[in-house]
């Protein structure tokens, strides 16, 4: 059952993955990381997510509301299992990353919260020259300096932080941009503004 109407031809798809916010392939990951392929599971989760630990950690995982296994006992524990494919896999996974710069963008990302940690990475795995800029003292952003340690560690934000470096992403901590037009006078072909939502709703 699907908030959407059913396509002519592509007629089904895992309810599970149509409850992700980013459509993982959900069931890709959890048949591989059942067969104890972590590495390879860890590749399907990384296509669309590059912040395996922080969201294998904090997730809402709406993708379990809509788990078939729900019909039958329970729904599979879809989060832990990313979490266990991140922890598992991740030296193996890391050993794959290569810094691609075969294209001739060269891209600014200004905040190193989620939202720019996941756009660097992702630009940079499709060969941009990444240039990334956060004006505090670590990468993680509200997820770092809001969330509790009792909910996730520093460790997990830095496991997701270290796959940029190994990426080739050029990291300026302690450095606020106040212009994007500084940005391009320096020569970035692009800028993506990822500076978070600090303030309460």
């Amino acid at each position: 059952k699907m908030p959407r109407k059913v396509p002519l031809l592509d007629c089904y798809r895992a309810p599970c993955t149509d409850g992700c916010p980013i459509e993982q392939d959900v069931p890709a990951y959890v048949e591989l990381a059942g067969r104890g392929a972590y590495r390879e599971a860890l590749e399907v989760i990384c296509e669309k997510n590059p912040l395996p630990f922080i969201t294998g950690t904090i997730c809402a995982h709406p993708c379990t509301k809509g788990c078939t296994r729900n019909f039958y006992e329970e729904n599979i524990r879809i989060r832990e299992v990313k979490l266990l494919s991140a922890g598992r896999g991740y030296t193996d996974f890391v050993e794959l990353l290569t810094p691609r710069a075969t294209r001739s963008e060269r891209v600014a990302v200004v905040g190193g919260g989620p939202g720019g940690m996941a756009a660097a990475f992702l630009l940079a795995r499709g060969g941009a020259r990444v240039t990334l800029y956060e004006k505090r003292a670590a990468l993680g952003g509200i997820v770092r300096y809001a969330i509790p340690r009792f909910r996730i560690a520093e460790a997990s934000i830095e496991k997701d932080a270290a796959m940029l470096k190994k990426l080739g992403i050029e990291i300026h901590l302690n450095s606020e941009i106040l212009s994007p037009q500084a940005l391009f006078a320096e020569g970035f072909s692009h800028v993506v503004l990822a500076i978070g939502a600090w303030k309460s709703g």
